[in-house]
C-alpha cells in the first residue's frame, strides 16, 4: 500500500518511522518539540518580566529608604549645630571644683 506524506507530498512506505495512518513519526517529534520551546519561551518571557517588575520595586523602595535616611541624619545635624551654639561647655580647668567628704562635686 503506498502513501503520500500529506505535507510534502512525497510517497512514504510503512516502516519503523512512520505510524498506521502513514504521518511520519518525525514530523510529529518536531512538532512536539517546536511546542515544547514554545511554551519554554513563554515561561522565560513571563518570569523575565517577573524579575524586571521586582528590581524596579526594590529598586524604588531603596531611593525613598535613601531620602527618608538623608532627610533624618540632616535634621540630626541641625539639631547637634544648634546645640553646640546655644550652650558653651566650660573647659575643665574653667571649673569650680570642691572636695566634701564623700565625693568630688562642682561648685
Amino acid at each position: 500500500m503506498t502513501r503520500y506524506h500529506r505535507v510534502t507530498g512525497e510517497r512514504v512506505t510503512p516502516n519503523s518511522n512512520t505510524t498506521r495512518d502513514g504521518t511520519v513519526v518525525d514530523d510529529q517529534a518536531r512538532n512536539l518539540r517546536e511546542e515544547v520551546a514554545n511554551s519554554l519561551k513563554g515561561f522565560n518571557d513571563g518570569t523575565q518580566n517577573a524579575f524586571r517588575t521586582l528590581v524596579e520595586f526594590i529598586n524604588s523602595q531603596l531611593r525613598e529608604f535613601g531620602d527618608r535616611l538623608n532627610a533624618g541624619t540632616k535634621n540630626i545635624d541641625e539639631k547637634v549645630e544648634g546645640i553646640g551654639t546655644k550652650q558653651r561647655w566650660p573647659r575643665l580647668s574653667e571649673q569650680n571644683f570642691r572636695v566634701d567628704k564623700w565625693s568630688l562635686c562642682r561648685g
